[in-house]
């Protein structure tokens, strides 16, 4: 599980906060998450719900993780698929701190694609 505090900078201003849980090692290093971006002020692209197949690889402390999906934005009201790539830095085995890079697709015949950083905490069970 993990949360972050996030603002989007590109086609919108404003802050978000992205909730997630998930399993990164399901089968070998393969996994899923479910994320939730919700909101907080500002203008953003909206509350949204996405889930993704991911990939770990692991160096000492560090964790790399790669992800695609898809998901909804009901502000929008549009599908949309998704791309994610980060790092986590455990700092104990339950705990970790990590960034992320993320982009969405939207197709709702706009062609529009929104990227974001976040930076937050993950707990690990």
């Amino acid at each position: 599980m993990g949360a972050s505090y996030y603002n989007v900078l590109q086609d919108n201003v404003g802050s978000m906060v992205r909730i997630m849980a998930g399993n990164d090692s399901l089968f070998g290093n393969f996994g899923v998450r479910l994320t939730g971006d919700i909101a907080v002020g500002g203008t953003t692209p909206g509350n949204s719900a996405s889930g993704l197949v991911t990939y770990r690889g692991t160096t000492g402390r560090f964790d790399g993780i790669l992800g695609v999906g898809g998901g909804y934005n009901f502000d929008r009201q549009s599908t949309l698929g998704e791309l994610l790539i980060g790092v986590d830095y455990r700092l104990f085995d339950r705990l970790a701190v990590f960034g992320e890079a993320r982009q969405h697709y939207y197709f709702d015949g706009t062609n529009d694609n929104i990227s974001s950083i976040a930076a937050g905490v993950k707990f690990r069970f």
